[in-house]
């Protein structure tokens, strides 16, 4: 059986491992970091995504097609609006 002390050396020793592998930062400040860092690569994605529709619709020549235009249009609205998606005007600032 280990005894009190042996515990308790046990227990600061872990502590100071999982201190040095995982460094104390505040939640608040991780908490926005990560959704800062999820935003932005969500953003990209999106971006890329809506760059290789476009391109989809103009090799299969759906370009001209009124209806898919308008419905391209109104998902790349509603993504702007949500903040996932910003226009080139924005992001160049």
């Amino acid at each position: 059986m280990l005894s009190q002390t042996s515990l308790e050396m046990s227990s600061v020793n872990l502590e100071r491992y999982n201190n040095l592998r995982f460094p104390k930062i505040p939640r608040k400040e991780f908490i926005e970091e990560t959704s800062e860092k999820v935003k932005e690569f969500s953003s990209s994605s999106i971006k890329k995504f809506m760059e290789f529709s476009d391109s989809l619709l103009e090799k299969l020549n759906l370009h001209e097609n009124e209806q898919v235009i308008k419905t391209r249009d109104s998902v790349e609205d509603m993504l702007k609006q949500i903040g996932l998606l910003q226009d080139e005007e924005e992001e160049e600032f």
